[in-house]
């Protein structure tokens, strides 16, 4: 059977392709304590502008501590709570539990220097279980496209997933809301962005059905032929597939055929790729071949019904495999069971059976053919006939 050992040690000695999409922006790797760098800017929402609470309310914030955080401003009874971190930040609540009670937002903008797609992902989360939680929100100039209650209840938050379209100017705002208090309200928001590209992951399909072990019927002792092709295959003059697999063939264009060993595995790889954009995106597909098809017993003599009188009944067999051309015997069962050979190269054989025993009253037998490949297939063939002693010895009666 199919060596799953072999193909294992393929996988993890072999790189996995990946969607290739043009990075944008990192909100934790690109933290800065300069306003500015990377295009982010960190500030707050406090709810005075003649539109609260949008982007046209964001202030930066005034100062950077110990390298790593930004604040307004700290120290009782004049402080807040309201920071940004690298990870995410701290709000400030209008019933604040320890400094002045004014709703202050966190919020980390970046301004976008690009036109087009981009998909943002991230993490919102809270570090505590403790207080009546935090908002995440994400916002593009001053409309809400992302919005969650996050409750410390929530093991590892939420994970989160959007595509929003920019123009140059633009600005993203990730902002932390507080609740009806700040109590314990730090809050982890990430957010990466990439480019969003302009073609959709390749689909790999295969032309020939899977067999119970997961693979490819094989066909011959030698090679089998695969044949994959793009399920979702865009025909435009600006779309090229490239195709690869472990062996180190390659092709470009719809389909991919290549030789697969019996019992073998490979990884096949596809990355489409859009010329006018340099936008590509690939994936890939684990193929393995194996036999489970027992070999072909053909009985050609005798048929069905037949009636055999004395010493004259022949077994006349034809046993052939696509695959595994090395048979040299099967078993015939009458009754009892025994070993018969067969040229391995026609697949013929003809031995002759048993006398019926004297006086013995007309007896339907079945006569069954058992053949074992080397893949461990098996295949049998049965054919019943009628047995009856003669004393005469005639040579075959009955219809054939």
């Amino acid at each position: 059977m199919f060596n799953r050992f072999v193909l294992a040690a393929a996988i993890l000695t072999s790189p996995v392709p990946f969607v290739h999409a043009t990075p944008i922006f990192d909100s934790v790797e690109e933290f800065s304590v300069t306003q500015g760098q990377n295009n982010w800017v960190y500030g707050y929402y406090d709810g005075d502008s003649a539109f609260p609470f949008t982007s046209s309310d964001f202030e930066e914030m005034p100062q950077s501590i110990n390298g790593n955080q930004w604040i307004i401003h700290r120290g009782d009874p004049s402080g807040y709570w309201t920071s940004l971190s690298a990870a995410g930040g701290h709000p400030n609540g209008p019933n604040s539990n320890y400094y002045r009670g004014t709703e202050h937002w966190t919020v980390r903008r970046w301004v976008s220097d690009m036109t087009g797609s981009i998909l943002i992902e991230g993490n919102a989360s809270k570090s505590s279980r403790i207080g009546d939680g935090t908002i995440c929100k994400v916002l593009v100039n001053d409309d809400t496209v992302f919005s969650k209650h996050i409750y410390g209840t929530e093991a590892g938050g939420v994970d989160y997933s959007i595509e929003v379209e920019v123009h140059i100017g633009d600005t993203l705002d990730f902002a932390i809301q507080p609740g009806a208090n700040d109590l314990y309200d730090s809050t982890r928001f990430t957010a990466i962005g990439t480019r969003a590209s302009s073609v959709e992951l390749p689909e790999i399909a295969i032309e020939q059905p899977l067999n119970i072990d997961g693979c490819i019927e094989a066909t011959s002792p030698d090679e089998t032929l695969i044949s994959a092709y793009v399920d979702n295959f865009i025909d435009a003059t600006n779309i090229v597939y490239y195709w690869s697999n472990l062996d180190g063939l390659s092709e470009i264009g719809p389909l991919f055929e290549f030789p697969l060993g019996i019992n073998q595995g490979t990884i096949v790889f596809l990355t489409v790729k859009d010329l006018l954009t340099d936008d590509e995106q690939s994936s890939f597909m684990h193929v393995c071949t194996s036999d489970t098809t027992g070999p072909s017993i053909e009985i050609l003599d005798p048929e069905n019904g037949d009636l055999f009188n004395g010493n004259n009944l022949t077994l006349s067999v034809v046993i052939l495999d696509a695959v595994d051309t090395n048979i040299v015997d099967y078993t015939v069962h009458v009754g009892s069971s025994a070993k018969c050979p067969v040229d391995p190269d026609s697949g013929y054989s003809s031995v002759k059976l048993f006398k019926p025993s004297s006086d013995s009253p007309e007896t339907p037998t079945e006569i069954t053919v058992t053949a074992k490949d080397a893949s461990g297939n098996t295949s049998k063939a049965a054919v019943q006939v009628i047995l009856q002693h003669d004393n005469r010895k005639q040579e075959k009666a009955g219809p054939k």
